[in-house]
């Protein structure tokens, strides 16, 4: 793992191995109220550097902060017109970390803060004093920068500054996994202070606390035996460099922490396996899966992983077998089909492949699954048929048949699973595949984990109920993280299945932002089914209310509840509220048993509370937030299990047309509302709509005949472009390159640690940012191809470090794709 990969994850864990000092609150009164002898923002900056070093164990803080003392008054501090002049704080054991906000202090001449303990990266707000300071003096630290303009600016305010930080060795690494030691290795501190070493910790919770296990003799060191563990345990292992006082600092001070989970070898082993059918917008994801997969694996050798890929070129779908760091493709696919090309929604498929990974571990004691892709939430299998002039709807779809389903509007390869077969897979077709994999619930899977979006709803989960002990899945959207070299050391032998779940979620919340709302929650197979029940009597007492002719509390409650946004099929209303279809049933429950009161005649408030109860057991992880691809709405979105929404009783079957087909008596005929001239046919009913009443209740609920209609469903995951606070800007030019094709560029090395390069697009095709390639480190440009002529495109890139952080990141760019082909030649004079 690189250096800036190791500050950027255990910035958390900066004080391990010493007693942490946590500031104490400031006073009540605002320090800067009425000071008028500095400009407010620089006497916040003041306050802020105060409290992020742990002021008040300051070796000297006379004055700051003091009821009726000017900041020109404070130690250290020094006045000139009405500014900030020189901020003189060395050797007075400042700790922590330098608040972004010292730029604010654009008219220091002096800043001396060498010989402290300041710790981890460098704020790019720094380089706004470069303007006015002559005098800068950050050494013997341990400061650091991943950005090179901050390092070049650094260099120029102070150019040894870098030559006395005391960081922590890089690319720690296992190079020997046993089961009561791992022996660890690294590449040595840059700088070693006399009497420098390595302290090695240990601790089996993510946030500690951290165990010292021990030293070494120098900072000359390059490994370590961590012995003593207990086999088949996942550690989360941390080692820092530790300076003991020296000429050039007088206090000890230790480094920001290297840190990597790491997975003891047990008695047993695990296998994993991975379903993506990226053969849509998705596709580029798979280079950057089956790397983390890989990482993974060399962090837990208990665990081997079975991936099947499938991207929307021809003849590329591919079985890989991961196991010790090392990818190994198979000819498992040509072997069984006699073909290189599958239809990863075909239901036969995704069985086959669960069945043949299953084959190739079987002595596995434990078996974890993890579904990727888009989700479709509740949908029941569908025939379509040709147009009856017996054209097919669209010249790219050579014939229609039960495993196909027409283009949808715009053509959207988010919108169908497999573009090139124009396949997908319906929720009963899920569930009939996991039931041939898992002999019908009898050999059921440890832990199926549903990475893709909407895929907690109820109809969807008690469709495959029986397939595994545990589920992990998401009522809204799921957006792709995808850390699985996270996720696997998480596979430990003796960790339980609450525990892998949980830490599960756990990482998938880290690796997000507020720009990414969010709810992921686990359910065990056997809770699940008390849940079904519960809003199975919830239905049947709901259903007596509206015979009754009682409707206005339903109406208040569902007005009350919160809904999961499923309209996103282009540009349309983000707002979580009708006409989205799905809504959350814990928060639907709680607001029926206010509508209703208790001791309602119907029963509702009771079954409600029922509902309330068993929903208890779910465990739950949220995040609330603006979503980038709608930054003015807010998401609070917080409840777990969703069930169809009864929609306004006057919706159109357009708009509400799940519950058109929301029904026991398939197979019959319903209306393609997207193409009225393509006959289709519900061939087969969800689960719990023939075992559960909730279909009952919407019947009833809306209580005029309305035609069985299809219509637009949505799958698509808005990428996830998690950026660091201090990325660095990254040049982008966009030129036309003939019919329907941009050509883009941008200079070699743009940033350190980088692993790759993302582009993002966002056109008349998309609803935001979409994934359009994902390139090797080495290149320096892409042509992208099949553009809309004509159309407007907004462009971005990125560029990501090993662990799929963002590093640079690119201004928006503007271009429009070329409408007719052009030669563009030199021209020669």
């Amino acid at each position: 793992m690189s250096l800036r990969i190791s500050l950027m994850l255990l910035v958390l864990t900066t004080l391990l191995f010493s007693p942490t000092t946590t500031p104490p609150t400031t006073a009540q009164v605002d320090p800067c109220a009425g000071v008028i002898t500095v400009p407010a923002a620089e006497c916040a900056a003041l306050i802020d550097l105060y409290n992020a070093t742990a002021g008040a164990t300051w070796t000297n803080r006379s004055n700051w902060i003091a009821p009726d003392v000017a900041p020109c008054a404070w130690y250290g501090v020094t006045c000139a017109n009405g500014r900030v002049a020189e901020l003189r704080l060395p050797a007075n054991n400042l700790r922590g970390n330098l608040p972004a906000s010292i730029g604010r202090l654009n008219a220091l001449t002096v800043l001396d803060l060498r010989a402290n303990a300041l710790l981890g990266p460098v704020p790019p707000s720094v380089c706004l004093l470069a303007a006015s300071l002559p005098t800068v003096d950050l050494s013997y630290n341990g400061l650091a920068t991943a950005r090179r303009d901050v390092r070049a600016c650094l260099d120029s305010l102070d150019p040894d500054w870098a030559a006395t930080q005391l960081m922590p060795p890089s690319n720690v690494q296992p190079i020997l996994i046993e089961g009561a030691q791992i022996t660890l290795n690294w590449q040595p501190a840059p700088y070693q202070p006399p009497g420098a070493f390595y302290e090695v910790g240990y601790s089996r919770e993510l946030e500690g606390p951290f165990t010292l296990h021990g030293r070494t003799a120098d900072a000359t060191a390059t490994s370590y035996p961590l012995n003593g563990l207990a086999p088949g345990a996942i550690y989360f292992v941390s080692v820092r460099t530790v300076a003991p006082p020296h000429a050039g600092n007088a206090t000890e001070l230790r480094s920001v922490a290297a840190s990597l989970p790491i997975t003891t070898r047990g008695a047993t082993t695990s296998l994993l396996i991975v379903y993506f059918p990226a053969d849509n917008d998705l596709s580029s994801y798979i280079p950057l899966v089956t790397e983390r997969l890989r990482q993974g694996t060399r962090l837990n050798p208990n665990v081997q992983v079975v991936l099947f890929s499938d991207g929307n070129r021809l003849n590329d779908t591919l079985v890989s077998r991961i196991a010790a760091g090392v990818v190994t493709p198979t000819d498992a696919v040509q072997t069984r089909w006699g073909r290189r090309e599958l239809n990863s929604a075909d239901p036969n498929v995704l069985a086959w492949f669960l069945r043949y990974a299953r084959a190739t571990l079987p002595a596995a004691e434990r078996t974890y699954v993890a579904l990727m892709g888009h989700g479709v939430a509740l949908t029941p299998e569908l025939e379509f048929g040709a147009r009856p002039n017996g054209t097919a709807p669209r010249a790219i779809i050579p014939s229609l048949n039960s495993a196909t389903i027409p283009a949808l509007p715009k053509g959207l390869d988010a919108t169908p699973d497999d573009v090139t077969d124009r396949g997908y897979l319906s929720t009963v077709g899920l569930g009939r595949a996991l039931a041939a994999a898992t002999d019908n619930g009898a050999n059921p899977f440890d832990l199926i984990f549903f990475d893709q979006c909407f895929q907690g709803n109820l109809d969807t989960l008690y469709e495959v109920r029986r397939a595994a002990t545990m589920f992990i899945a998401s009522p809204n959207y799921a957006w792709l993280a995808a850390p699985y070299h996270q996720y696997l050391p998480l596979l430990a032998p003796t960790a339980s299945l609450d525990a892998i779940a949980g830490g599960i979620m756990a990482r998938y919340q880290r690796n997000l932002d507020e720009t990414h709302p969010n709810v992921i929650f686990a359910v065990r197979q056997a809770d699940l089914e008390s849940v079904a029940a519960a809003t199975s009597a919830l239905g049947a007492a709901l259903t007596q209310a509206v015979n009754a002719g009682v409707r206005q509390p339903i109406t208040t409650a569902m007005a009350n509840a919160d809904y999961v946004d499923t309209t996103q099929c282009g540009r349309q209303n983000l707002k979580l509220a009708p006409p989205d279809e799905l809504i959350g049933l814990g928060g639907l429950a709680a607001a029926l048993a206010t509508a209703f009161g208790p001791g309602d005649a119907y029963g509702v408030s009771a079954a409600a509370a029922s509902v309330q109860s068993v929903l208890e057991q779910v465990e739950t992880s949220v995040r609330v937030g603006s979503p980038h691809m709608a930054p003015d709405e807010f998401w609070a979105y917080r409840d777990n299990v969703t069930v169809l929404a009864p929609l306004p009783p006057n919706s159109p079957a357009p708009i509400a047309w799940r519950s058109t087909i929301y029904t026991a008596d398939a197979p019959f005929t319903a209306t393609w509302a997207p193409d009225p001239s393509i006959p289709a046919t519900v061939v087969s009913s969800l689960a719990f709509v023939r075992d559960g009443q909730w279909d009952e209740f919407l019947a009833a609920w809306y209580a005029a005949d309305r035609p069985a209609t299809v219509g637009e469903w949505c799958r698509y995951i808005p990428p996830t472009l998690v950026a660091e606070e201090d990325a660095e800007g990254l040049p982008l030019t966009a030129v036309p390159t003939g019919l329907g094709a941009l050509r883009l560029s941008w200079p070699s090395a743009a940033a350190e640690d980088v692993a790759a390069y993302s582009v993002y697009i966002d056109g008349p095709a998309e609803i935001s940012w979409t994934l359009a390639d994902a390139l090797g480190p080495e290149r320096t440009g892409v042509v992208l191809r099949d553009l809309i002529p004509g159309a407007t495109y907004r462009l971005r890139l990125v560029a990501q470090d090993a662990d799929g952080m963002t590093r640079a990141v690119s201004p928006e760019v503007s271009a429009i794709a070329p409408a007719e082909e052009r030669v563009y030649v030199p021209l020669i004079q």
